[in-house]
């Protein structure tokens, strides 16, 4: 029981993080994670070197590889997610104080 505890609570050798709709637009090739990685809008963090080992990695398979209904699943969903961002109203930010 102590190994699945110290396994599980493991610090990573590198992580990457980003909205949920843009890791989809990735896996879908529908967005370039450097483009997104420049723009703050996904995070490396940990061994670089392996960061970039693991982004190869994925850019290297090809969507027809993967099982059919995985393949288009995962594209229908990131049609829609990218429809809805197309179609979401901009939102204003104000900071507190400000009037809305």
């Amino acid at each position: 029981m102590a190994n699945w505890w110290s396994a599980r609570n493991a610090q990573a050798d590198v992580s990457f993080s980003a909205d949920a709709s843009d890791l989809l637009m990735i896996a879908a090739r529908k967005q370039d994670p450097d483009t997104l990685f420049f723009q703050r809008r996904l995070v490396i963090e940990g061994d670089t070197e392996l960061g970039l080992y693991v982004k190869n990695l994925m850019d290297a398979i090809e969507l027809e590889q993967m099982p059919k209904a995985l393949r288009m699943m995962l594209l229908q969903l990131a049609d829609f997610v990218e429809a809805g961002m197309k179609t979401a109203p901009e939102t204003k930010q104000t900071s507190v104080g400000e009037p809305c």
